[in-house]
């Protein structure tokens, strides 16, 4: 049944950079510490909405561990003969579903969307990130290929993004690496692709401990290299100009074939500022949607 999650005011992290509200130093990409600079203005947190959150477990091919997720919709009949529209939502490092969707206020903040004139409700469909960074590992873990072949089409049976223009997918920190790696490695699967603070280095020497398994692995999984398979992916990237990757995030928006949606704007890697962009993150992603 529906789940009414607790709504902590808890820390968002995520992409193996910890930085809280009010912390003096932020943590870059090579384990600098860099003075914090400006953060900008905290989101205003949406009122509390009447969306309905309701958690599930996956037991997948590809991860040991049962992988959690959770989809927010509004409330009322769901009718499987009636698709509605759907972002995959994928949090930061080490982040559950659950925390995503109830830490970002993301169901709330849809549904201030939703209601704006001529707007169609989309629902939200977040599921576990876990620590290996959205492709195959020598562990054998491959997210990637649980979200594609296992993810989807349970959101498809019940009736959530079942053609590929009802379907967008977002990612933050390292999600915002994972979104761009599946809509490379699966092009046309996605309707439009949203990024947030996306964990990117230039290099593997730069990567974060834990996050490639070695220098050819990072080779195998650079979207750097990969852009090109952007094309035709209405895309959007959002990044703090004080976020420890935002060098690489320019660099990486500088290697696209087709011009993106750029928002670099004062923030930090935190929840502060991704509850801030989250308003205008959903519109444009629900204006990219058909339904």
């Amino acid at each position: 049944g529906a789940v009414k999650l607790t709504r902590r005011r808890a820390l968002v992290t995520g992409g193996g950079v910890v930085a809280g509200v009010g912390a003096g130093v932020t943590r870059g990409p090579r384990g600098v510490d860099r003075p914090a600079r400006d953060c900008g203005t905290p989101g205003v947190l949406p009122p509390a909405s009447d969306w309905v959150v309701r958690p599930g477990t996956l037991r997948s091919r590809f991860v040991d561990t049962t992988v959690g997720y959770v989809i927010a919709r509004p409330p009322g009949p769901t009718r499987a003969d009636a698709p509605s529209p759907v972002v995959i939502c994928l949090p930061g490092r080490g982040a559950t579903a659950a925390e995503w969707i109830e830490n970002l206020r993301l169901a709330d903040y849809a549904a201030q969307v939703a209601v704006q004139p001529g707007a169609t409700p989309v629902a939200l469909a977040a599921i576990d990130g876990g620590e290996s960074y959205w492709h195959r590992r020598q562990s054998g873990e491959d997210r990637l290929t649980m979200l594609m072949q296992e993810f989807l089409p349970l959101l498809a049976l019940r009736g959530l993004g079942v053609d590929a223009a009802d379907r967008a997918i977002a990612g933050w920190s390292m999600g915002g690496y994972g979104a761009l790696l599946a809509a490379i490695r699966a092009p046309g699967t996605f309707g439009a692709a949203s990024v947030v603070s996306p964990a990117l280095w230039t290099s593997p020497e730069d990567t974060a401990a834990g996050a490639f398994d070695e220098a050819d692995d990072y080779r195998r999984n650079d979207v750097f290299a990969r852009a090109a398979g952007l094309a035709g992916t209405p895309l959007r990237i959002d990044c703090g100009t004080s976020d420890p990757f935002i060098d690489a995030t320019r660099a990486f928006a500088a290697r696209l074939p087709t011009p993106a949606t750029l928002t670099f704007a004062p923030g930090c890697h935190h929840g502060d500022y991704w509850r801030a962009v989250a308003p205008n993150q959903l519109r444009w992603i629900a204006g990219r949607l058909t339904r």
